[in-house]
């Protein structure tokens, strides 16, 4: 086999391989004669087929293959005799391929390669590890959410809802008389949430303070351009809430048996503990900033192209990692995620 390079861009190159007849016949002959070894034709023995018709039968599917192998050694060969660090599958269309025994085979192939680039001196590089002191709020503000993760939510039935609380029903959004949009059960919590299924609620901590059990609660909306559910993306419709339950969130009070709760033998103990982990965050974070000035200010002495193929995946882990967020702020229904994929 014998390649040929192109260059098409700082990181695309063309392989231009040809394949001569001579091996296109040889890999033909070899593959028949393993077929004929392994092959069992009613009427002749074992290995002794002739190749008639072997190639009566299976022609067609040996001529794919040994094209397919010839296709997969030519580019690897290609990729090793130019010494190229590919980071992206090979581009070529398979199907437009032709090969015959009496020509052999020739095809081009597109590949992305890694960046060359030469690093610079990196001795005068100078930047600044700034360390965050870590103050009682700080360490409070720690200890105040460990609360909020040990909390319990408790049923509320003698009273409306308050700021903090969780609302929980089912959720509708009409346009005349008809339902264009339900969730059985959505929830908010009053004061934090501004939508429901990713529809913004005018006056929403208003609207749902002091809402009691069993109560509708409605108003006009106006759904995003961009809503995931394109039947009624850009309308202005009615959404209706009927509160189905309201649950208010109880802490636990702070003391040694709340520490007890973490393994720990005492509150001081606990607040120690925490000051000492926020002391650790903050010395890794400042380390990860040293880190990352260090490299913005490499890459701004380095010029660098980027191959299509590294851009391209960062943009749709960019854009799962929005799709996820939606998610999880409660503006997709696992139904939609395909639909806001698209």
């Amino acid at each position: 086999m014998v390649s040929r390079i192109e260059e098409l861009g700082p990181c695309k190159r063309r392989l231009s391989i040809t394949v001569s007849a001579d091996d296109v016949r040889s890999a033909i002959n070899k593959s028949y004669g393993e077929l004929r070894k392994n092959v069992t034709i009613p009427g002749f023995r074992k290995g002794k087929t002739p190749r008639s018709v072997l190639e009566k039968r299976f022609g067609d599917h040996i001529l794919e293959d040994v094209k397919k192998d010839l296709v997969i050694d030519g580019i690897q060969d290609g990729i090793r005799e130019h010494e190229l660090e590919v980071v992206s599958d090979p581009d070529f269309n398979f199907g437009d391929i032709k090969m015959a025994a009496e020509e052999g085979m020739e095809f081009d192939v597109e590949v992305e390669i890694r960046p060359e680039f030469e690093l610079p001196e990196i001795k005068d590089i100078e930047v600044t590890r700034v360390l965050q002191e870590v103050t009682d709020g700080s360490v409070e503000r720690v200890v105040e959410n460990l609360r909020n993760e040990r909390a319990s939510w408790v049923p509320v039935e003698d009273s409306g809802a308050k700021e903090k609380d969780l609302v929980i029903g089912k959720f509708e959004l009409i346009e005349g008389e008809d339902v264009v949009f339900e969730r059985n059960q959505s929830h908010l919590v009053v004061g934090d949430d501004s939508k429901l299924a990713g529809v913004p609620i005018p006056k929403i901590e208003e609207l749902f303070t002091d809402v009691n059990l069993d109560q509708e609660v409605t108003c006009e909306v106006t759904v995003p351009d961009d809503h995931p559910v394109k039947d009624i993306a850009g309308k202005t419709l009615t959404s209706k809430f009927d509160v189905q339950e309201i649950k208010r969130m109880e802490l636990p009070e702070l003391n040694d048996e709340f520490a007890e709760s973490f393994g720990l033998k005492s509150l001081a103990e606990l607040q120690d503990k925490v000051r000492s982990d926020v002391a650790n965050h903050m010395l890794e974070e400042a380390n990860q900033k040293v880190e990352e000035d260090v490299l913005d200010a490499i890459l701004e002495r380095v010029p660098m192209a980027l191959p299509e193929s590294t851009v391209t995946r960062a943009v749709e882990r960019q854009a799962q990692e929005v799709l996820m967020q939606r998610l999880m702020a409660g503006e997709l229904d696992t139904e939609n995620i395909v639909e806001a994929q698209v």
